[in-house]
Protein backbone atom coordinates (compact mmCIF):
# COMPACT_ATOMS: atom_id res chain seq x y z
CA UNK A 1 0.00 0.00 0.00
CA UNK A 2 0.86 3.52 -0.80
CA UNK A 3 0.31 4.97 1.99
CA UNK A 4 2.13 2.44 4.30
CA UNK A 5 5.18 3.87 5.54
CA UNK A 6 8.39 1.42 5.14
CA UNK A 7 9.57 1.90 8.29
CA UNK A 8 5.93 1.21 9.31
CA UNK A 9 6.18 -2.35 7.31
CA UNK A 10 8.80 -3.16 8.52
CA UNK A 11 6.83 -3.26 12.38
CA UNK A 12 4.25 -5.75 10.78
CA UNK A 13 5.08 -9.49 10.49
CA UNK A 14 2.61 -12.11 9.99
CA UNK A 15 1.38 -14.62 12.36
CA UNK A 16 2.59 -17.89 10.61
CA UNK A 17 -0.49 -19.73 12.88
CA UNK A 18 -3.28 -18.07 11.19
CA UNK A 19 -2.18 -15.28 9.00
CA UNK A 20 -3.44 -12.32 11.49
CA UNK A 21 -0.58 -9.31 11.19
CA UNK A 22 0.75 -8.78 14.74
CA UNK A 23 1.81 -5.02 15.70
CA UNK A 24 5.25 -4.92 17.40
CA UNK A 25 4.12 -0.95 18.13
CA UNK A 26 4.40 -0.32 21.97
CA UNK A 27 0.65 0.11 23.58
CA UNK A 28 -0.24 3.73 23.90
CA UNK A 29 -1.16 5.47 27.19
CA UNK A 30 -4.47 4.15 28.97
CA UNK A 31 -6.65 7.00 28.23
CA UNK A 32 -5.77 6.52 24.54
CA UNK A 33 -6.01 2.29 24.66
CA UNK A 34 -9.51 2.60 27.12
CA UNK A 35 -11.64 5.21 24.43
CA UNK A 36 -9.96 3.55 21.68
CA UNK A 37 -11.60 0.50 23.01
CA UNK A 38 -15.33 2.70 23.08
CA UNK A 39 -14.84 3.38 19.55
CA UNK A 40 -14.43 -0.25 18.57
CA UNK A 41 -11.69 0.44 16.55
CA UNK A 42 -8.88 -2.25 16.20
CA UNK A 43 -6.16 -1.17 18.57
CA UNK A 44 -3.06 -3.68 17.13
CA UNK A 45 -3.92 -1.87 14.00
CA UNK A 46 -4.52 1.70 15.28
CA UNK A 47 -1.12 1.73 17.46
CA UNK A 48 1.13 1.75 13.85
CA UNK A 49 -0.52 5.01 12.45
CA UNK A 50 0.22 7.23 14.94
CA UNK A 51 -1.49 9.85 13.08
CA UNK A 52 -5.19 8.40 13.80
CA UNK A 53 -4.97 8.33 17.40
CA UNK A 54 -6.75 11.69 18.13
CA UNK A 55 -9.49 10.89 15.30
CA UNK A 56 -10.54 7.79 17.40
CA UNK A 57 -9.61 9.12 20.64
CA UNK A 58 -12.28 11.50 20.07
CA UNK A 59 -14.49 9.18 18.12
CA UNK A 60 -14.48 6.78 21.69
CA UNK A 61 -14.79 9.81 23.73
CA UNK A 62 -17.69 10.98 22.81
CA UNK A 63 -19.49 7.87 22.47
CA UNK A 64 -18.68 6.77 25.68
CA UNK A 65 -19.70 10.77 27.65
CA UNK A 66 -22.47 9.85 25.79
CA UNK A 67 -23.50 7.03 27.39
CA UNK A 68 -22.05 9.00 30.74
CA UNK A 69 -25.09 11.27 30.24
CA UNK A 70 -27.36 8.53 29.79
CA UNK A 71 -26.45 6.25 32.71
CA UNK A 72 -27.22 10.10 34.90
CA UNK A 73 -30.33 10.81 33.02
CA UNK A 74 -31.71 6.98 33.42
CA UNK A 75 -30.53 6.61 36.80
CA UNK A 76 -32.30 10.40 37.44
CA UNK A 77 -35.32 9.10 35.68
CA UNK A 78 -35.72 5.90 37.71
CA UNK A 79 -35.04 7.66 40.86
CA UNK A 80 -37.96 9.96 40.25
CA UNK A 81 -40.28 6.83 39.60
CA UNK A 82 -39.20 4.63 42.54
CA UNK A 83 -37.51 7.16 45.41
CA UNK A 84 -34.38 4.56 45.25
CA UNK A 85 -31.04 5.32 44.99
CA UNK A 86 -29.94 1.38 44.73
CA UNK A 87 -32.22 0.63 42.05
CA UNK A 88 -31.65 4.26 40.44
CA UNK A 89 -28.06 3.35 40.20
CA UNK A 90 -28.60 -0.47 38.63
CA UNK A 91 -30.78 1.22 36.07
CA UNK A 92 -28.42 3.93 35.14
CA UNK A 93 -25.72 1.55 34.58
CA UNK A 94 -27.85 -0.72 32.71
CA UNK A 95 -28.88 2.29 30.37
CA UNK A 96 -25.97 3.74 29.92
CA UNK A 97 -24.65 0.31 28.70
CA UNK A 98 -27.24 0.10 26.38
CA UNK A 99 -26.53 3.58 24.76
CA UNK A 100 -22.81 2.88 24.87
CA UNK A 101 -23.37 -0.35 22.92
CA UNK A 102 -26.45 0.81 20.55
CA UNK A 103 -23.71 3.93 20.09
CA UNK A 104 -20.77 1.72 19.53
CA UNK A 105 -22.73 -0.77 16.96
CA UNK A 106 -24.02 2.28 14.99
CA UNK A 107 -20.35 3.72 14.66
CA UNK A 108 -19.08 0.73 13.69
CA UNK A 109 -21.67 -0.20 11.43
CA UNK A 110 -21.42 2.83 9.54
CA UNK A 111 -20.20 3.20 5.57
CA UNK A 112 -17.94 6.00 4.77
CA UNK A 113 -16.79 6.59 1.58
CA UNK A 114 -13.55 7.91 2.65
CA UNK A 115 -13.51 11.47 1.60
CA UNK A 116 -14.65 14.83 3.73
CA UNK A 117 -17.97 15.22 2.31
CA UNK A 118 -20.89 13.52 2.88
CA UNK A 119 -22.74 11.64 -0.18
CA UNK A 120 -26.07 11.26 -1.19
CA UNK A 121 -24.72 7.60 -0.51
CA UNK A 122 -23.51 7.88 2.69
CA UNK A 123 -26.41 10.04 3.88
CA UNK A 124 -28.97 7.29 2.68
CA UNK A 125 -27.06 4.72 4.44
CA UNK A 126 -26.66 6.88 7.34
CA UNK A 127 -30.45 7.78 7.71
CA UNK A 128 -32.02 4.96 9.82
CA UNK A 129 -28.74 5.53 12.21
CA UNK A 130 -29.14 9.02 12.12
CA UNK A 131 -32.73 8.29 13.33
CA UNK A 132 -32.02 6.17 16.19
CA UNK A 133 -29.21 8.45 17.66
CA UNK A 134 -32.03 11.41 16.96
CA UNK A 135 -34.17 9.56 19.13
CA UNK A 136 -31.83 8.11 21.63
CA UNK A 137 -30.72 12.75 22.16
CA UNK A 138 -34.21 13.23 22.80
CA UNK A 139 -34.29 10.29 25.24
CA UNK A 140 -31.24 11.00 27.26
CA UNK A 141 -31.85 15.21 27.34
CA UNK A 142 -35.47 14.46 28.81
CA UNK A 143 -34.73 13.29 32.27
CA UNK A 144 -31.48 15.73 32.68
CA UNK A 145 -33.85 18.65 31.59
CA UNK A 146 -36.15 18.07 34.24
CA UNK A 147 -32.63 17.98 36.50
CA UNK A 148 -31.57 21.61 35.03
CA UNK A 149 -35.09 22.85 35.75
CA UNK A 150 -35.56 21.11 38.85
CA UNK A 151 -36.09 23.94 41.20
CA UNK A 152 -38.82 25.32 38.72
CA UNK A 153 -40.18 22.25 38.49
CA UNK A 154 -40.72 21.34 42.40
CA UNK A 155 -42.63 25.12 42.43
CA UNK A 156 -45.02 24.04 39.64
CA UNK A 157 -45.58 21.00 41.28
CA UNK A 158 -46.56 22.84 44.76
CA UNK A 159 -48.57 25.21 42.38
CA UNK A 160 -50.06 21.96 40.63
CA UNK A 161 -50.65 20.71 44.45
CA UNK A 162 -52.41 23.49 45.04
CA UNK A 163 -54.49 23.76 42.68
CA UNK A 164 -55.70 20.11 42.62
CA UNK A 165 -56.51 20.64 46.68
CA UNK A 166 -58.55 23.60 45.73
CA UNK A 167 -60.59 21.19 43.13
CA UNK A 168 -60.97 18.78 45.82
CA UNK A 169 -62.25 21.03 48.45
CA UNK A 170 -64.75 22.56 45.63
CA UNK A 171 -65.91 18.86 44.50
CA UNK A 172 -66.75 18.75 48.51
CA UNK A 173 -68.54 21.38 48.29
CA UNK A 174 -70.58 20.86 45.54
CA UNK A 175 -71.40 17.26 47.40
CA UNK A 176 -72.08 19.00 50.46
CA UNK A 177 -74.50 21.41 48.74
CA UNK A 178 -76.28 18.85 47.48
CA UNK A 179 -76.48 16.90 50.54
CA UNK A 180 -78.20 19.82 52.13
CA UNK A 181 -80.28 20.00 49.38
CA UNK A 182 -81.28 16.84 49.80
CA UNK A 183 -82.05 16.84 53.64
CA UNK A 184 -84.43 20.05 53.08
CA UNK A 185 -86.06 18.00 50.89
CA UNK A 186 -86.82 14.73 53.00
CA UNK A 187 -87.93 17.47 56.31
CA UNK A 188 -90.40 19.12 53.11
CA UNK A 189 -91.55 15.36 52.41
CA UNK A 190 -92.28 14.79 55.94
CA UNK A 191 -93.79 17.79 56.56
CA UNK A 192 -96.15 17.15 53.76
CA UNK A 193 -96.94 13.57 54.24
CA UNK A 194 -100.09 13.58 55.61
CA UNK A 195 -102.06 15.74 52.60
CA UNK A 196 -99.59 15.39 49.43
CA UNK A 197 -98.41 11.69 49.43
CA UNK A 198 -100.24 9.13 47.31
CA UNK A 199 -100.62 6.75 49.85
CA UNK A 200 -102.57 9.57 52.09
CA UNK A 201 -104.47 10.35 49.46
CA UNK A 202 -105.92 7.10 48.59
CA UNK A 203 -106.29 6.32 52.42
CA UNK A 204 -108.67 9.46 51.90
CA UNK A 205 -110.39 8.95 49.24
CA UNK A 206 -111.34 5.71 50.84
CA UNK A 207 -112.60 7.53 53.88
CA UNK A 208 -113.97 10.41 51.58
CA UNK A 209 -115.66 6.90 49.85
CA UNK A 210 -116.62 5.25 53.09
CA UNK A 211 -118.26 8.85 54.17
CA UNK A 212 -120.46 8.83 50.95
CA UNK A 213 -121.83 5.25 51.33
CA UNK A 214 -122.73 6.39 55.23
CA UNK A 215 -124.73 9.24 54.15
CA UNK A 216 -126.39 6.80 51.53
CA UNK A 217 -127.26 4.20 53.76
CA UNK A 218 -128.47 7.18 56.48
CA UNK A 219 -130.94 8.16 53.79
CA UNK A 220 -132.40 5.24 53.55
CA UNK A 221 -132.40 4.52 56.69
CA UNK A 222 -134.60 7.75 57.10
CA UNK A 223 -136.61 7.42 54.32
CA UNK A 224 -137.70 3.44 55.91
CA UNK A 225 -138.28 5.50 59.15
CA UNK A 226 -140.24 7.96 57.64
CA UNK A 227 -142.38 5.31 55.93
CA UNK A 228 -142.77 3.27 58.81
CA UNK A 229 -143.90 6.05 61.33
CA UNK A 230 -146.43 6.91 58.42
CA UNK A 231 -147.54 3.38 57.73
CA UNK A 232 -148.19 3.06 62.07
CA UNK A 233 -149.93 6.12 62.11
CA UNK A 234 -152.02 4.54 58.90
CA UNK A 235 -152.52 1.08 61.58
CA UNK A 236 -153.62 3.61 63.93
CA UNK A 237 -155.53 4.98 62.20
CA UNK A 238 -157.78 1.35 60.69
CA UNK A 239 -157.96 0.37 63.75
CA UNK A 240 -160.00 3.38 65.45
CA UNK A 241 -161.94 3.26 62.47
CA UNK A 242 -162.24 -0.24 62.87
CA UNK A 243 -163.57 0.41 66.40
CA UNK A 244 -166.47 2.84 64.86
CA UNK A 245 -167.81 0.72 61.95
CA UNK A 246 -170.31 -2.05 61.98
CA UNK A 247 -170.28 -2.70 58.50
CA UNK A 248 -168.77 -6.28 57.63
CA UNK A 249 -167.40 -5.79 54.39
CA UNK A 250 -165.56 -2.11 55.41
CA UNK A 251 -164.34 -4.01 58.37
CA UNK A 252 -162.90 -7.12 55.97
CA UNK A 253 -161.66 -4.34 53.82
CA UNK A 254 -159.97 -2.87 57.14
CA UNK A 255 -158.14 -5.64 58.73
CA UNK A 256 -156.73 -6.55 55.28
CA UNK A 257 -155.29 -3.49 55.02
CA UNK A 258 -154.39 -3.56 58.79
CA UNK A 259 -152.32 -6.60 58.06
CA UNK A 260 -150.69 -5.50 54.92
CA UNK A 261 -149.15 -2.51 56.54
CA UNK A 262 -148.28 -4.00 59.32
CA UNK A 263 -145.97 -6.53 56.96
CA UNK A 264 -144.52 -3.76 55.49
CA UNK A 265 -143.37 -2.10 58.92
CA UNK A 266 -141.78 -5.52 59.81
CA UNK A 267 -139.96 -5.29 56.15
CA UNK A 268 -138.67 -1.79 56.82
CA UNK A 269 -137.90 -2.91 60.48
CA UNK A 270 -135.55 -5.55 58.66
CA UNK A 271 -134.35 -3.01 56.79
CA UNK A 272 -133.34 -0.56 59.38
CA UNK A 273 -131.83 -3.13 61.03
CA UNK A 274 -129.56 -4.32 57.93
CA UNK A 275 -128.71 -0.27 57.64
CA UNK A 276 -127.73 -0.25 60.91
CA UNK A 277 -125.33 -3.24 60.52
CA UNK A 278 -123.69 -1.35 57.38
CA UNK A 279 -123.12 2.08 59.03
CA UNK A 280 -121.61 -0.05 62.29
CA UNK A 281 -119.79 -1.28 59.69
CA UNK A 282 -118.81 1.22 57.44
CA UNK A 283 -117.38 3.31 60.62
CA UNK A 284 -115.73 0.70 62.08
CA UNK A 285 -113.93 0.33 58.55
CA UNK A 286 -112.81 3.87 59.01
CA UNK A 287 -111.29 3.06 62.09
CA UNK A 288 -109.49 0.92 60.32
CA UNK A 289 -108.30 2.53 57.58
CA UNK A 290 -107.21 5.97 59.84
CA UNK A 291 -105.07 3.33 61.66
CA UNK A 292 -103.57 2.26 58.61
CA UNK A 293 -103.15 5.43 57.33
CA UNK A 294 -101.49 6.86 60.97
CA UNK A 295 -99.17 3.55 60.78
CA UNK A 296 -98.49 4.21 57.17
CA UNK A 297 -97.54 8.48 58.34
CA UNK A 298 -95.20 6.47 61.22
CA UNK A 299 -93.85 3.96 58.70
CA UNK A 300 -92.94 7.12 56.44
CA UNK A 301 -91.60 9.40 58.77
CA UNK A 302 -89.56 6.30 60.34
CA UNK A 303 -87.86 6.11 57.10
CA UNK A 304 -87.32 9.87 56.27
CA UNK A 305 -86.01 9.95 59.85
CA UNK A 306 -83.08 7.24 59.12
CA UNK A 307 -82.80 8.70 55.62
CA UNK A 308 -82.28 12.26 57.02
CA UNK A 309 -79.65 10.84 59.66
CA UNK A 310 -78.07 9.05 57.31
CA UNK A 311 -77.51 12.41 55.11
CA UNK A 312 -76.12 14.20 57.94
CA UNK A 313 -73.83 11.12 58.68
CA UNK A 314 -72.81 11.84 54.98
CA UNK A 315 -72.83 15.71 55.91
CA UNK A 316 -70.34 15.56 58.91
CA UNK A 317 -68.05 13.49 56.78
CA UNK A 318 -68.13 15.76 53.91
CA UNK A 319 -67.52 18.92 56.22
CA UNK A 320 -64.50 17.05 57.97
CA UNK A 321 -62.70 16.43 55.17
CA UNK A 322 -63.21 20.29 53.72
CA UNK A 323 -62.00 21.28 57.06
CA UNK A 324 -59.17 18.84 57.44
CA UNK A 325 -58.81 18.99 53.29
CA UNK A 326 -55.32 19.78 53.67
CA UNK A 327 -54.07 16.88 56.15
CA UNK A 328 -56.57 14.62 54.33
CA UNK A 329 -55.54 15.16 50.74
CA UNK A 330 -51.63 15.70 51.43
CA UNK A 331 -50.35 12.12 51.70
CA UNK A 332 -52.22 11.37 48.25
CA UNK A 333 -51.05 14.28 46.04
CA UNK A 334 -47.34 14.38 47.43
CA UNK A 335 -47.49 10.26 46.19
CA UNK A 336 -49.45 11.75 42.82
CA UNK A 337 -46.92 15.04 42.30
CA UNK A 338 -44.08 13.34 43.00
CA UNK A 339 -43.21 10.88 40.13
CA UNK A 340 -41.74 11.16 36.60
CA UNK A 341 -45.42 11.91 35.08
CA UNK A 342 -45.79 14.91 37.34
CA UNK A 343 -42.84 15.77 36.33
CA UNK A 344 -42.83 15.74 33.20
CA UNK A 345 -46.79 17.58 33.63
CA UNK A 346 -45.30 20.34 35.24
CA UNK A 347 -42.29 20.67 32.64
CA UNK A 348 -44.97 21.42 30.14
CA UNK A 349 -46.36 23.87 32.41
CA UNK A 350 -43.51 25.99 32.96
CA UNK A 351 -42.20 25.60 28.88
CA UNK A 352 -45.48 27.96 28.50
CA UNK A 353 -42.82 30.39 29.08
CA UNK A 354 -40.99 31.27 25.76
CA UNK A 355 -37.67 31.85 27.53
CA UNK A 356 -37.70 28.35 29.50
CA UNK A 357 -39.11 26.87 26.47
CA UNK A 358 -36.14 28.32 24.23
CA UNK A 359 -33.50 26.94 26.62
CA UNK A 360 -35.43 23.90 26.96
CA UNK A 361 -35.06 23.33 22.87
CA UNK A 362 -31.54 24.23 23.22
CA UNK A 363 -30.33 21.91 25.72
CA UNK A 364 -32.17 18.82 23.51
CA UNK A 365 -30.87 20.16 20.67
CA UNK A 366 -27.11 20.16 22.32
CA UNK A 367 -27.87 16.70 22.99
CA UNK A 368 -29.04 15.21 19.60
CA UNK A 369 -26.22 17.00 18.02
CA UNK A 370 -23.98 15.37 20.91
CA UNK A 371 -25.38 11.76 20.02
CA UNK A 372 -25.47 11.57 16.73
CA UNK A 373 -22.25 13.49 16.11
CA UNK A 374 -20.12 10.46 16.33
CA UNK A 375 -22.26 9.23 13.20
CA UNK A 376 -22.08 12.02 11.21
CA UNK A 377 -18.17 12.53 12.45
CA UNK A 378 -17.76 8.66 10.54
CA UNK A 379 -19.59 9.33 7.55
CA UNK A 380 -17.25 13.05 7.47
CA UNK A 381 -13.85 11.72 8.33
CA UNK A 382 -11.14 11.20 5.14
CA UNK A 383 -9.65 7.59 5.11
CA UNK A 384 -6.31 7.63 6.77
CA UNK A 385 -3.74 4.86 7.18
CA UNK A 386 -5.48 2.68 9.87
CA UNK A 387 -8.16 3.03 7.29
CA UNK A 388 -5.76 1.16 4.79
CA UNK A 389 -4.09 -1.48 7.20
CA UNK A 390 -7.60 -2.40 8.13
CA UNK A 391 -8.55 -2.79 4.64
CA UNK A 392 -5.54 -4.49 3.90
CA UNK A 393 -6.00 -6.48 6.86
CA UNK A 394 -9.64 -7.51 5.87
CA UNK A 395 -8.95 -8.08 2.00
CA UNK A 396 -6.19 -10.70 3.82
CA UNK A 397 -8.66 -12.16 5.85
CA UNK A 398 -11.18 -12.64 2.69
CA UNK A 399 -8.18 -13.94 0.82
CA UNK A 400 -6.90 -16.35 3.53
CA UNK A 401 -10.50 -17.57 3.94
CA UNK A 402 -11.15 -17.98 -0.09
CA UNK A 403 -7.84 -19.71 0.23
CA UNK A 404 -9.24 -21.83 3.01
CA UNK A 405 -12.87 -22.37 1.25
CA UNK A 406 -10.28 -23.59 -1.56
CA UNK A 407 -8.48 -25.96 -0.19
CA UNK A 408 -11.79 -27.43 1.40
CA UNK A 409 -13.54 -27.92 -1.91
CA UNK A 410 -10.45 -29.57 -3.34
CA UNK A 411 -10.40 -32.30 -0.47
CA UNK A 412 -14.09 -32.61 -0.43
CA UNK A 413 -13.50 -33.55 -4.22
CA UNK A 414 -11.00 -35.46 -3.93
CA UNK A 415 -12.45 -37.44 -1.49
CA UNK A 416 -15.79 -37.61 -3.80
CA UNK A 417 -13.27 -38.77 -6.76
CA UNK A 418 -11.48 -41.85 -4.50
CA UNK A 419 -14.76 -42.54 -3.12
CA UNK A 420 -16.19 -43.02 -6.18
CA UNK A 421 -13.05 -45.02 -8.15
CA UNK A 422 -13.77 -47.46 -4.97
CA UNK A 423 -17.14 -47.83 -5.41
CA UNK A 424 -16.55 -48.43 -9.56
CA UNK A 425 -13.98 -50.82 -8.51
CA UNK A 426 -16.54 -52.99 -5.89
CA UNK A 427 -18.76 -52.86 -8.92
CA UNK A 428 -16.82 -54.56 -11.22
CA UNK A 429 -15.15 -56.99 -9.40
CA UNK A 430 -19.49 -57.78 -7.98
CA UNK A 431 -20.09 -57.90 -11.45
CA UNK A 432 -17.34 -60.21 -12.55
CA UNK A 433 -18.16 -62.37 -9.56
CA UNK A 434 -21.80 -62.62 -10.91
CA UNK A 435 -19.95 -63.79 -14.38
CA UNK A 436 -18.18 -67.04 -12.55
CA UNK A 437 -21.78 -67.82 -10.33
CA UNK A 438 -23.95 -67.40 -13.38
CA UNK A 439 -21.50 -69.94 -15.92
CA UNK A 440 -21.43 -72.40 -12.95
CA UNK A 441 -24.86 -72.37 -12.59
CA UNK A 442 -25.70 -72.72 -16.11
CA UNK A 443 -22.73 -75.76 -16.60
CA UNK A 444 -24.47 -77.50 -13.39
CA UNK A 445 -27.90 -77.14 -15.12
CA UNK A 446 -26.47 -78.80 -18.69
CA UNK A 447 -24.93 -81.72 -16.33
CA UNK A 448 -28.04 -82.36 -14.62
CA UNK A 449 -29.88 -82.59 -17.72
CA UNK A 450 -27.32 -84.80 -19.55
CA UNK A 451 -27.73 -87.22 -16.30
CA UNK A 452 -31.49 -87.37 -16.53
CA UNK A 453 -31.38 -87.61 -20.67
CA UNK A 454 -28.86 -90.62 -19.48
CA UNK A 455 -31.13 -92.07 -16.66
CA UNK A 456 -34.00 -92.23 -19.32
CA UNK A 457 -32.49 -93.80 -22.16
CA UNK A 458 -31.52 -96.30 -19.58
CA UNK A 459 -35.15 -97.30 -18.36
CA UNK A 460 -36.46 -97.08 -22.09
CA UNK A 461 -34.36 -99.95 -22.97
CA UNK A 462 -35.05 -101.67 -20.07
CA UNK A 463 -38.91 -101.65 -21.29
CA UNK A 464 -38.15 -102.52 -24.87
CA UNK A 465 -36.01 -105.83 -23.87
CA UNK A 466 -38.77 -106.27 -21.81
CA UNK A 467 -41.97 -106.42 -23.92
CA UNK A 468 -41.48 -104.68 -26.96
CA UNK A 469 -44.68 -105.18 -28.63
CA UNK A 470 -45.99 -103.62 -25.46
CA UNK A 471 -43.68 -100.60 -25.76
CA UNK A 472 -44.82 -100.11 -29.10
CA UNK A 473 -48.29 -100.15 -29.06
CA UNK A 474 -47.89 -97.90 -26.31
CA UNK A 475 -46.44 -95.41 -28.19
CA UNK A 476 -47.83 -95.90 -30.98
CA UNK A 477 -51.88 -95.16 -29.17
CA UNK A 478 -50.26 -92.41 -27.36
Amino acid sequence: MKLIDNNMKNNLEPDKNNGVTKSNVKRSNIFNEFFWICSGANRHILRQCPTEYSKYFGIGGTIFFTAAMAMLSGGYAFYTIFNSINLAIIFGVFWGLLIFNLDRFIVNTMYSDGKHTISWGEFISGLPRLVIALFLGIVISTPLELKIFEDEINVEIDRLIEQKLENYIAKDSVVLNELKQEKLLLYARMDSLSVTTPVQNFYENLLTNESNQRELLTQQRQNALNEQNKLNNDIHNLRRRRNTTTDSITLVQIDRSIRSKTRRVNTLSTIIANIDDQINASLSKDNDITIKRINQIDDERKKLQEAIAKVDEKISIVESRIDSAAVVYKAKLDKEFRGFQAHMLAFEEIKKNETTKLVSLFIMFMFIIIEIAPTLFKMMIASGPYDELLREEMERKKALSITNVSIINDNANTQIQISVERNKAKLEAELLANKTVLSKIAETQVELIETAIEEWRKEELEKIKANPSEYVKSNTNS
